[in-house]
């Protein structure tokens, strides 16, 4: 180094500077900073600042700010800093802001706000920042919250957690919402709604939703939920569930059963159930459908759905369904499901369901689940079974027992549980036929064996018949046109 400056010396000998100012020098010597403001230097020494200003550097040392304004910075806070130093704003002015309004800045200085109005956010209440707040902290410093509102803090300070105590929620503001309703909370702050507006509505209108109704909102502000159902909420406001039906929690709240206990369904209605039970929609809101609306649809239709039946939805809103029926459903039926039948069903239980049945469940007997099962459990107790016996027992000659002649196709499908509804039973003239050689054996053993069972299968399968034998049971007698009577494949009612 050398005393007046070298290309590569300071005056006491540093690194790789000079004392007037050299290509990448300080005069108290730094990495690559100059005293009289250099490309990268400030006069305190910087790793990267200037005193005079320099292209990143600010007064009292920022990473990106100079003191009188420089490549990025504003006369009281630089390129991306506040007067008081913030993130990315100034008081006079920023790179992107205004003193009364700026791009993404905030009159006190914020991450991303101004106080007239900021990018995303307001005087009270910013996308990432308070009026008192900075780019990621709280009026008395939080890591990504602000006094009135945080993204992700609370009044006294909490990564994760509000004035109240709330996980990603502010007592005036949320991780993504502020106090009047912005960028994604809500006034009274919750999981990630207010009740005025909710994590991406406002409450006179949010971004993707209404005060009363909204995709994924509740009226009283909840996660993902409305008040007379929810994607993921309770009316109460509860982790991911509703009051009337949850995501995947009870009305009493629980990890993932019903009132009755279920997998995945509420009593009154659940994330991916109905009322009584279906695909993925409850009588008085479901998962992704509400009786008056869905998730995507209202009482007069929305999104993709009308009162009386959708491109894609039912009279009371289901996932696929029409009111009468249509495209895979009946008129009860929901999400693949229908009421006296599913997606994969007949009215009497096909494929692997039964009438009461649900998503995946049938009332007496689900794909894996029994009406007091459980998620892989029947009501006796088994994993594949269902209420009267087993998946495969009954399989045998209930289920298996009748097959489809999808004459229009030329083929038949002995255990009609793939494809789509259309294509299980084939034309409108497809029939129900009764093949003895396959229901006989199974019949006759499940009666020797299980007397009980077998009768109230019987009832089940073929209800307003009394059989009390075997050969009746899986005889020929039953013609096509009894099978193909509306009592027995459209028993909706």
């Amino acid at each position: 180094m050398l005393v007046m400056g070298h290309g590569e010396m300071l005056v006491m000998g540093h690194g790789e500077m000079l004392v007037m100012g050299h290509g990448e020098m300080l005069v108290m010597g730094h990495r690559e900073m100059l005293v009289m403001g250099h490309s990268e230097m400030l006069v305190m020494g910087h790793s990267e600042m200037l005193v005079m200003g320099h292209r990143e550097m600010l007064v009292m040392g920022h990473r990106e700010m100079l003191v009188m304004g420089h490549g990025e910075m504003l006369v009281m806070g630089h390129g991306e800093m506040l007067v008081m130093g913030h993130g990315e704003m100034l008081v006079m002015g920023h790179r992107e802001m205004l003193v009364m309004g700026h791009g993404e800045m905030l009159v006190m200085g914020h991450g991303e706000m101004l106080v007239m109005g900021h990018r995303e956010m307001l005087v009270m209440g910013h996308s990432e920042m308070l009026v008192m707040g900075h780019s990621e902290m709280l009026v008395m410093g939080h890591r990504e919250m602000l006094v009135m509102g945080h993204r992700e803090m609370l009044v006294m300070g909490h990564r994760e957690m509000l004035v109240m105590g709330h996980r990603e929620m502010l007592v005036m503001g949320h991780r993504e919402m502020l106090v009047m309703g912005h960028g994604e909370m809500l006034v009274m702050g919750h999981g990630e709604m207010l009740v005025m507006g909710h994590r991406e509505m406002l409450v006179m209108g949010h971004r993707e939703m209404l005060v009363m109704g909204h995709r994924e909102m509740l009226v009283v502000g909840h996660s993902e939920m409305l008040v007379m159902g929810h994607s993921e909420m309770l009316v109460m406001g509860h982790g991911e569930m509703l009051v009337m039906g949850h995501s995947e929690m009870l009305v009493m709240g629980h990890g993932e059963m019903l009132v009755v206990g279920h997998s995945e369904m509420l009593v009154m209605g659940h994330g991916e159930m109905l009322v009584m039970g279906h695909g993925e929609m409850l009588v008085v809101g479901h998962g992704e459908m509400l009786v008056m609306g869905h998730r995507e649809m209202l009482v007069v239709g929305h999104g993709e759905m009308l009162v009386m039946g959708h491109g894609e939805m039912l009279v009371m809103g289901h996932g696929e369904m029409l009111v009468m029926g249509h495209g895979e459903m009946l008129v009860m039926g929901h999400g693949e499901m229908l009421v006296m039948g599913h997606g994969e069903m007949l009215v009497m239980g096909h494929g692997e369901m039964l009438v009461v049945g649900h998503s995946e469940m049938l009332v007496m007997g689900h794909r894996e689940m029994l009406v007091m099962g459980h998620r892989e459990m029947l009501v006796m107790g088994h994993r594949e079974m269902l209420v009267m016996g087993h998946r495969e027992i009954l399989g045998s000659c209930y289920w298996t027992g009748y097959r489809y002649s999808a004459t229009s196709q030329g083929r038949t499908s002995p255990n009609p549980t793939g494809g789509h509804l259309k294509e299980r039973m084939g034309s409108e003239q497809a029939e129900f036929e009764a093949d003895p050689a396959r229901l006989q054996p199974v019949g006759a053993e499940l009666e020797k064996r299980q007397p009980l069972r077998y009768f109230l299968f019987l009832q089940l399968a073929l209800p307003g018949a009394m059989f009390t034998s075997t050969q009746e049971q899986c005889s020929p007698a039953l013609s096509s046109q009894e099978q193909r009577s509306p009592a027995l494949r459209n028993n909706v009612h």
